[in-house]
């Protein structure tokens, strides 16, 4: 009965081992989901950033030239 019983501990282990590792691969799947949508979000606000400023120093120099 002791060989049956190491058997049934062992698949049930092992399930538990599967499912650990399905989640964490879950896990990694969302982590890198959201560093991509970071980095686009990111990327997005920089050129954003950059455009504004460009319009800032555009009206500053008309405001230089009609005032």
């Amino acid at each position: 009965m002791q060989g049956g019983e190491n058997r049934r501990i062992l698949l049930d282990l092992k399930t538990v081992l599967e499912d650990v590792q399905a989640e964490v691969k879950r896990e990694e799947e969302k982590r890198s989901e959201l560093q991509l949508q970071y980095t686009r979000d990111r990327c997005a606000w920089d050129l954003e950033k950059a455009e504004l400023k460009c319009r800032i120093a555009q009206v500053m120099v008309m405001m230089g030239m009609c005032g």
